[in-house]
């Protein structure tokens, strides 16, 4: 993987050469994702096959800390890959094929010799990811449900930079692992691969304990919500405060949509709505529900700006997911 404190050194390449950049969810913010040189981010988020069609279309892909099993789809099965890592691999053994290089003087060389010339030909698959995020003009919902887009724009224009944001598992951890906009190293937190449910809320319960001037936001769905909301009492316990938003749809919406897309009726999937508001204000914290992204960027600018806790429940339709995978 990347070690964080090199971030620097890949910022600077990528700015002097304009290098089209895509990330893998686990070093979210190693680069700027608010810079024009941004494409994306690839393994298994929301957009994937537009960002695996990004890397195809690629003359020459340098991976830092990459496996390309790490990225969905075969995009690289038949393409010529040459490994250049800093160290050989557990044991001592170098594969064939392999170059030892460091990393940091490589980058140092780099910089200042970028090429004369740059066009840039990802410009296409960043507008269609751009295009993606917007509303459609006809959502799934009958205006009682927000559109996931505006959810994650809402937000990020409410919160500042150096927020930390963990997500739980399910349908929403696609959509803010492709389209939060992370700006700093190590301040986007999920569990991807194994995937546990209910991770979300105690890793952001870790990250203010951890950095307890660091605003932290925990966006989780209903189902992960349900599992362990009752650290929210931990929470306010060990004064780790910071805004939860939950996705609700009243289901295991990732799996539901797995099902519809094999042509199968949905099985245990679905289930009777949660009172999030409730739930919260019996762990001793203020709870709202919205679907109004003005009112969700204002209670959670207030909330952060307050140094307060705060759990805001939007509901959301499940279908509306399926225009972003």
């Amino acid at each position: 993987g990347i070690d964080p404190a090199n971030a620097g050194r890949i910022r600077r390449w990528i700015d002097a050469w304009q290098l089209p950049v895509a990330v893998t969810p686990k070093v979210k913010g190693v680069v700027d994702e608010t810079a024009a040189t941004f494409v994306g981010v690839v393994s298994g988020m929301a957009a994937d096959g537009l960002m695996c069609d990004a890397l195809a279309a690629s003359d020459a892909l340098v991976g830092f800390g990459l496996d390309p099993v790490e990225v969905d789809k075969t995009w690289h099965a038949e393409l010529p890959i040459h490994w250049v890592l800093e160290a050989p691999n557990v044991g001592g053994r170098v594969p064939e094929g392999v170059e030892l290089v460091d990393h940091v003087r490589l980058l140092d060389a780099l910089s200042p010799s970028p090429p004369a010339v740059w066009n840039q030909p990802f410009r296409e698959f960043q507008q269609k990811r751009r295009d993606m995020l917007l509303r459609p003009a006809t959502p799934a919902g009958n205006g009682s449900t927000m559109w996931p887009g505006d959810i994650v724009n809402a937000l990020a224009r409410a919160l500042p930079a150096e927020t930390i944001v963990t997500t739980d598992v399910g349908s929403h951890k696609y959509v803010f692992g492709q389209f939060w906009p992370s700006r700093h190293p190590e301040t986007f937190w999920m569990s991807n691969g194994l995937s546990g449910m209910s991770y979300g809320l105690s890793a952001a319960i870790g990250a203010k304990l951890a950095r307890p001037d660091a605003p932290v936001l925990a966006a989780l769905g209903d189902g992960g919500f349900s599992m362990n909301a009752q650290e929210l009492e931990t929470a306010e316990r060990v004064g780790a405060r910071f805004v939860t938003v939950v996705l609700e749809d009243d289901s295991y919406s990732l799996i539901k949509l797995s099902q519809e897309g094999k042509k199968l009726a949905a099985y245990r999937t679905d289930f009777g709505p949660i009172d999030t508001v409730k739930m919260a204000e019996a762990c001793g914290v203020e709870g709202l529900r919205t679907a109004n992204p003005d009112e969700l960027s204002a209670a959670a600018r207030r909330a952060v700006d307050r140094r307060q806790s705060l759990v805001i429940a939007v509901p959301v339709d499940y279908r509306d997911y399926r225009r972003l995978f």
